[in-house]
């Protein structure tokens, strides 16, 4: 385990930064590592130039049907307690639902310090603050909630006399972090594997790739719900709900 303070001094704010009273979290702790886990699932960094002006800009997002109260009662909240700040989250179409960070403190704190991807994430990496911590569960159970809670999938399928047969899955873009993610929970004794995807989308003529993890089982549905559990409404409803195994 490699706990160590942040070197902020790469770290630069704007003046907006100051008025509003944005601070840094100074140290890994288990809200930011799941923070980190939400923005390396659904989030989105990016820096961009328009004329003579540099902006940068984060945003989170999800299914307006059935995540807005997991945005409104759990990820504004956790964004604002790290940061200081007082974001709110806005309907950006029929069916997005999501937060965003003008902030250049924050943008840079992301990438410099933490180490999350700008722009694609389609060869990302779980961040090596994360990695480092791989043997600390006060870390990386809340790393792996905040993913799942944004990239994951919970169901209960049928298979020869069992019902309701769970399996909990992942999918992602980076082949690097399915892989990495595979590792971490053989590490804390679940057992999984890796399924490749590929779709064709008839409007933009392309070939789409995902990769997949998948946790088949009651051994392993047990086991995610002692560790790693959600904060995701919709998901906690299916782990603790009739459905639980």
């Amino acid at each position: 385990m490699i706990f160590v303070k942040f070197n902020l001094s790469s770290v630069s704010y704007s003046w907006k930064d100051k008025v509003k009273g944005v601070v840094l979290p100074t140290k890994l702790n288990s809200e930011l590592a799941e923070d980190i886990g939400l923005m390396l699932g659904d989030g989105c960094i990016n820096i961009y130039k328009r004329k003579h002006q540099v902006y940068y800009y984060a945003y989170i997002s999800g299914n307006y049907s059935n995540e807005k109260e997991f945005y409104d009662d759990h990820i504004l909240l956790l964004k604002n307690k790290l940061f200081n700040v007082h974001l709110k989250a806005h309907k950006r179409s029929t069916n997005e639902y999501g937060i965003q960070i003008c902030s250049k403190a924050i943008i840079s704190f992301y990438l410099k310090i933490i180490g999350l991807p700008k722009g694609s994430k389609n060869n990302a990496k779980i961040p090596k603050c994360i990695t480092e911590n791989t043997s600390n569960s006060k870390i990386i159970f809340p790393f792996l909630r905040g993913l799942f809670d944004t990239d994951g999938h919970i169901a209960f399928k049928k298979r020869k006399s069992v019902c309701k047969y769970p399996v909990i899955s992942l999918t992602q873009k980076s082949i690097m972090i399915i892989k990495q993610v595979k590792e971490i929970l053989t590490f804390y004794g679940f057992t999984s594997y890796i399924y490749r995807k590929s779709s064709y989308d008839k409007r933009t003529k392309k070939v789409y790739v995902t990769h997949n993890l998948y946790l088949s089982g009651r051994k392993n549905f047990k086991n995610w719900v002692e560790k790693i559990n959600s904060n995701n409404p919709k998901n906690k409803k299916k782990l603790s709900g009739p459905s639980r195994i």
